[in-house]
């Protein structure tokens, strides 16, 4: 009777073990890369495509315009052993081509952006990107070193989004603020690979999507805003958007849609 209650309990702990390990087992967790995104209001249409590497690396992005062909061009990415993009290549349909190179510091941020006109090297414009603790200014210069302007970006409390933006002219000047308040959906513009652009490009990518927008004008221009709301699939990402912009009393509309792989 000893051993035969002892195998009883022993059955019962196998049997236990077992439901605990099926209630453990989860769904392996789905990777999603944005595939496209189109855009579209009353007078023109365009959108944002991507292709990848065998490491799902961007390889390109391409602009493209369906009102506007000539202004479709695509960019090819560089990447040094490590991953990290270090020089981007440009085509425009109508063949006009440039190249950009990144410089990055310390902490794995954008430092620096070089840009070229043509294959032979043709300085551009440049960026120079500081980093602070509560903000971070992007300050552009033309090719021969004169400052055209800077953007100031300001982190919520969080750090997670921008709260405001402050625009300055080449005297700095500030010409323009802009102000975002947000949803509790994930920014299309931080699922990959819109996440590594946009760092790459601004220096910083929120991490909600944006509810609304406000940019105030200094010189007493009329303001304008713009509102967002979305929809989301079962995974929560953002597969719709629609934008109202309102600048006094006019409003246009402009619906998008976003594609993704999913791995």
């Amino acid at each position: 009777m000893k051993h035969f209650t002892k195998l009883i309990f022993l059955l019962l702990a196998i049997c236990l073990f077992t439901a605990c390990k099926k209630e453990e087992t989860k769904a392996p967790a789905k990777t999603y890369l944005l595939k496209k995104r189109t855009y579209n209001d009353a007078s023109s249409s365009w959108g944002m495509e991507y292709t990848f590497d065998e490491n799902n690396k961007v390889a390109t992005y391409t602009y493209f315009s369906v009102t506007n062909p000539s202004a479709t061009y695509t960019i090819t990415y560089r990447r040094d052993v490590n991953g990290g993009v270090t020089r981007y290549d440009y085509t425009y349909t109508n063949g006009t081509t440039g190249y950009g190179t990144y410089q990055y510091n310390a902490a794995g941020q954008i430092a620096r952006e070089d840009t070229y006109i043509s294959a032979a090297g043709v300085p551009s414009y440049y960026y120079i990107y500081t980093y602070n603790a509560g903000s971070y200014e992007l300050a552009s210069y033309n090719g021969s070193g004169a400052l055209q302007g800077k953007n100031v970006y300001f982190y919520t409390a969080d750090k997670k989004n921008i709260a405001n933006k402050k625009n300055y002219n080449s005297s700095n000047v500030l010409t323009s603020e802009v102000t975002y308040t947000y949803t509790d959906k994930p920014n299309v513009l931080n699922s990959y690979p819109e996440s590594e652009i946009q760092k790459n490009y601004s220096g910083f990518v929120s991490q909600n999507a944006v509810a609304t927008q406000n940019t105030s004008f200094p010189n007493g221009s009329t303001p304008n805003s713009s509102t967002y709301t979305y929809t989301t699939n079962a995974d929560g990402y953002i597969v719709t958007s629609k934008s109202v912009y309102t600048s006094g009393t006019s409003t246009s509309t402009t619906n998008g849609t976003m594609e993704y792989i999913v791995k």
